[in-house]
């Protein structure tokens, strides 16, 4: 369980033999951060103070893709965006991660596109390190404009 809310975050590990919350701070506080924008960062870049630029074309799966690369003013990190030529839909995403120690390129495919509500959400995202698949998320369902407790985000 990864929490992030109004500056702070913590996190419950179970895989790690954690079974109580834990704060987070630095990288991974700003991980969870970026990781609570549930839309892609492209979309409000601007007012996230993102810096973005155009890097070039390259094609992905036998299409014309414009590769945009774009720097979090937080933490410096970057991700590349492929956006389809044809039909500007987003097909992948690069970015660099921290696994074990070792900074990796990870690529997420995205798939399945279904318009919910006059928006775009990609139903699968596979994500992948030098060719290998290590996790696809298929989406089921999308509901927009839920009500929740504000509590479950309490420690």
């Amino acid at each position: 369980v990864n929490v992030y809310n109004e500056g702070k975050g913590w996190k419950i590990d179970p895989f790690n033999g954690a079974t109580d919350a834990a704060d987070v701070e630095g990288a991974e506080l700003a991980g969870f951060k970026a990781q609570a924008i549930l839309a892609s960062s492209l979309m409000n870049y601007q007012s996230l103070e993102n810096k973005i630029e155009l890097t070039g074309e390259e094609t992905v799966e036998g299409v014309k893709n414009f590769k945009i690369k774009m720097t979090n003013k937080d933490d410096g990190k970057t991700n590349t965006y492929f956006i389809n030529g044809t039909n500007w839909g987003l097909t992948k995403m690069v970015s660099t991660r921290d696994i074990q120690g070792q900074e990796t390129d990870v690529e997420t495919l995205f798939s399945d596109p279904k318009d919910i509500q006059g928006l775009k959400f990609y139903m699968t995202r596979t994500q992948q390190v030098m060719g290998q698949v290590f996790q696809t998320l298929n989406f089921t369902n999308v509901e927009l404009n839920v009500t929740l407790d504000p509590k479950i985000f309490d420690k």
